[in-house]
């Protein structure tokens, strides 16, 4: 039986709505108790959402009516982004101008900062109309099989255009979950980080400008100084950095501002994580073999990063 999610709604100060495993009409009644956009008494005031999270059950043309009526409606506020329903007619995003009966149309999300969908279908936020500039955290939900440089292989690239629509993006990280399996009955909160991209983040011009006058121009002040006329004065030895050579520094700034994408796997061993993925998938699934599976496939992500990306 439904639990009603107006009561925990009103109760929850940091303004979420997590729908889990629920049908069409489960759904619908969800995002009507959060916001009755229709009801007769406009002086009722509807939270602010912040969050939603759609985890497992089905979303067919009624329930994504629904869920994009509520995400337009609070596109301002939303900060974060959990959609991974086990069966949809419209894809792995709520297309947020659905309810208007327009499937191509946009809307911006100025305080969207993460989302966290499927992998499949491939895609990236704004092909599904969500333009969110401030967005930092991006993940892709991967079952047990499932290869993260696979999602990475779209012409383009899916990364590149990603990373053109939200500069600032700070990771893309590919989590181990498993919201498709009802007997499980787990929550969004179960995602295992496996793997981590990290964007290049050049050192702003203005930076590096200034390092880059202390080694070009080390001493031209010293050079319109007179020279010394007592003994206890001493020279003006200049600045530090002079005695860098221009190569020497080209190698530091690559270590302060990574040029290039960069992976690494970051799935952390231990009794608690075996024990979940076991829970999650089966017992053949244990920490050792996707910790194999991940440093095997941060090796070919990296190679394949390195010979389809030029320098930032």
């Amino acid at each position: 039986m439904l639990r009603n999610p107006r009561q925990k709604t009103l109760e929850n100060p940091k303004n979420i709505l997590e729908i889990n495993y629920q049908s069409n009409a489960g759904i619908g009644e969800a995002c009507w108790n959060f916001h009755p956009g229709s009801i007769a008494d406009k002086k009722t005031t509807p939270p602010v959402l912040k969050r939603l999270v759609v985890w497992g059950g089905c979303v067919p043309n009624c329930a994504e009516s629904a869920l994009s009526s509520l995400v337009d409606t609070h596109c301002k506020t939303l900060v974060s982004l959990t959609y991974a329903p086990c069966g949809t007619k419209g894809g792995c995003l709520v297309r947020p101008k659905y309810h208007c009966g327009d499937r191509m149309g946009q809307q911006t999300f100025p305080s969207l900062t993460t989302i966290i969908i499927r992998d499949s279908p491939r895609l990236v936020p704004s092909s599904y109309g969500w333009i969110a500039p401030n967005l930092q955290h991006f993940t892709i939900l991967c079952g047990s099989y499932n290869s993260p440089l696979s999602w990475l292989q779209q012409k383009p690239p899916l990364h590149t255009q990603l990373l053109k629509d939200h500069p600032n993006l700070v990771d893309l990280t590919f989590s181990l979950a498993n919201w498709y399996d009802f007997r499980r009955k787990l929550d969004s909160t179960h995602p295992i980080p496996w793997l981590r991209l990290r964007p290049p983040s050049p050192l702003p011009w203005k930076i590096k400008r200034i390092l880059l006058l202390a080694v070009l121009k080390p001493n031209q002040a010293n050079a319109a100084k007179p020279k010394t006329r007592w003994v206890w004065e001493k020279p003006d030895p200049g600045c530090p950095m002079s005695t860098l050579s221009p190569d020497l520094m080209s190698v530091v700034l690559g270590y302060v501002g990574p040029q290039h994408w960069t992976v690494e796997c970051c799935l952390q061993g231990g009794p608690n994580t075996d024990t979940t993925l076991e829970y999650m998938f089966d017992d053949s699934h244990n920490t050792t073999t996707l910790l194999d599976r991940g440093r095997s496939e941060c090796t070919a992500i990296q190679n394949w990063l390195n010979d389809n990306m030029p320098p930032c």
